[in-house]
C-alpha cells in the first residue's frame, strides 16, 4: 500500500501555521474566508494531528510543543521540549547523531525557551512578554535585539526586569501581558505580572 493509504504526517505541517503566525492573525484569516470554528479548534487539530504525527524530523516536536504552550497544556508543552531538547544527545532519531547534531532544532528549542516560556513576542510593533515559566524554573535570562533597539530581561514566576541597552536617550515601550510601559535608555523596569 502507497503512505497515502494512511493519515499519517511525519512532522508538524499543518500546524507549522501556528508556530509562524500568532493564534489571532490565524483567527484573522479564518474569518475572512468565512470558516466558522470552534473556539477550542487548536486544541482539537493539535489533539488530532498529534495522535498522527511520527515526529520523523526533531523539528515537529518544537513547533508541537509552542502549541501545547498556546492551548495551556504545560505537561506536554515541556515534555515535547524536553524530547527536542535533548534530541541528539538521547539520539532518539536512531543513529543519525554521529552524521552531525541538528542546528535547527537546537536553535528551535532556544526559540521555545524564549518565546513559550518567558513569553517573548517579536512579531508586533513593540517588544511583548506573555511569561509561562514552567513551575521548576525560577527564572530565565536572555539579551535579544528588536528594531536596532537591544534588551536584557530575566523573567521570575511573577516577575520581569527588562532593561534597553542602547546609549542613547529615546525611550522605547514594551507590552507585559497587554499593558505597555517605557523603558529609558539604560534603566531597569521591574514589572509584576
Amino acid at each position: 500500500k502507497s503512505a497515502d493509504t494512511y493519515k499519517v504526517a511525519k512532522q508538524a505541517d499543518t500546524l507549522q501555521l501556528f508556530y509562524n503566525l500568532d493564534k489571532h492573525e490565524v483567527d484573522e484569516m479564518l474569518d475572512k474566508l468565512n470558516y466558522n470554528l470552534s473556539e477550542d479548534y487548536l486544541e482539537k487539530n493539535l489533539e488530532y494531528y498529534l495522535k498522527r504525527t511520527s515526529h520523523g524530523s526533531t523539528l515537529s516536536r518544537v513547533v508541537h510543543a509552542q502549541l501545547a504552550n498556546i492551548i495551556n497544556n504545560k505537561k506536554l508543552s515541556w515534555d515535547l521540549y524536553l524530547d527536542a531538547l535533548t534530541s541528539d544527545f538521547n539520539d532518539i532519531q536512531g543513529g543519525t547523531t554521529g552524521e552531525g547534531i541538528h542546528a535547527g532544532v537546537m536553535s528551535g528549542t532556544i526559540l521555545i525557551a524564549q518565546q513559550s516560556f518567558a513569553g517573548l513576542n517579536l512579531k508586533g510593533d513593540i517588544v511583548g512578554f506573555s511569561p509561562k515559566l514552567p513551575k521548576h524554573w525560577r527564572k530565565i535570562s536572555f539579551n535579544f535585539s528588536f528594531k536596532n533597539t537591544n534588551y536584557q530581561c530575566t523573567v521570575f514566576k511573577e516577575s520581569i526586569i527588562v532593561r534597553q541597552t542602547n546609549n542613547d536617550s529615546i525611550p522605547v515601550s514594551i507590552k507585559i501581558n497587554e499593558v505597555v510601559y517605557e523603558i529609558a535608555s539604560n534603566e531597569d523596569i521591574v514589572l509584576k505580572y
